[in-house]
């Protein structure tokens, strides 16, 4: 079991969150091994919903779900392998959702050639890589093979069709992955992670960014306590506090927010940081909150 140590992890001038590159790697095999099985069942479900989805809408909807849930499983999973590491972050998810493709493409072709028949031998062969790739070159060269809505696809349209599904498998993984760690800081001395614990009021955003910045940086909170409150306003500035379960780590961040709110559609928020995880101690973070009423 991976040791913890009472250091901060900061940039090059100490004064930053940064992830110290650490990992368990007692529980990151079993990682793994979970997202392996996973994907087996994920996409024998997804595989079996895109064969009989009669809805093109529907199947552009289903694809984009399951690359977001793989790299919403990888992100929980390496959560809870204390991983800190952003090369293995990237490998694992890019390993996950190119796995989970190739699965995927193995088990819609068993549905088509083999008539759900995943486990004789002939469905074991199809997962061979020569063989699928026989079975990809017989659709692009087969005419009306596949009919999506009310539109049939063959030869080159098949291609863009199955490129397209790589695409949105692939990055939705890498999208949500990237997005569940962004906010993610790891305490190294109780082993982990913080969480948000104090939002304030939307703040007035009229102010110089550079400044700011190198006030907080000096621990000067008197310009950042002098913003007043907005009530109602589609661009203001925010404060973010996150600390950790033992108290040791407290990170106070800055952004600032662009709300928009398209014709028959949720609201957008656009978050654009000013400050990010900056190391401040416990009694500025109760300061803070003290004077910056939560939203």
């Amino acid at each position: 079991m991976e040791e913890y140590r009472d250091q901060r992890r900061t940039d090059e001038r100490g004064l930053y969150y940064r992830n110290s590159g650490r990992c368990d790697f007692i529980r990151l095999p079993l990682v793994w091994i979970g997202l392996a099985l996973a994907m087996v069942v994920g996409a024998v479900v997804y595989s079996a919903v895109q064969r009989y989805m009669p809805s093109a809408y529907g199947r552009i909807f289903v694809t984009l779900g399951f690359g977001v849930g793989i790299g919403a499983l990888a992100s929980v999973m390496l959560l809870w392998a204390h991983n800190r590491n952003n090369v293995i972050k990237f490998l694992t998810g890019l390993v996950a959702a190119l796995t989970a493709l190739w699965l995927a493409w193995g088990f819609w072709a068993i549905f088509w050639y083999q008539d759900a028949k995943l486990f004789s031998m002939d469905s074991v062969w199809v997962m061979h890589p020569q063989v699928l790739l026989n079975c990809i070159n017989e659709a692009l060269n087969t005419e009306h093979y596949l009919t999506v809505g009310s539109t049939d696809h063959s030869g080159w349209s098949m291609l863009i069709l199955w490129v397209a599904e790589a695409v949105g498998i692939i990055g939705g993984c890498m999208w949500m992955l990237f997005r569940m760690f962004r906010s993610r800081s790891f305490c190294e001395h109780c082993g982990i992670w913080t969480k948000n614990t104090f939002v304030s009021y939307h703040l007035s955003n009229k102010f110089d960014h550079g400044e700011m910045r190198s006030q907080l940086e000096q621990h000067d909170f008197n310009g950042l306590k002098n913003l007043p409150m907005f009530t109602v306003s589609p661009e203001y500035t925010q404060v973010e506090i996150q600390k950790c379960a033992c108290g040791g780590t407290y990170l106070l961040s800055l952004a600032d927010f662009l709300v928009t709110s398209p014709p028959g559609a949720k609201e957008i928020r656009k978050r654009t940081g000013i400050v990010e995880k900056l190391y401040i101690s416990e009694e500025e973070a109760q300061a803070l909150a003290g004077h910056f009423k939560p939203a």
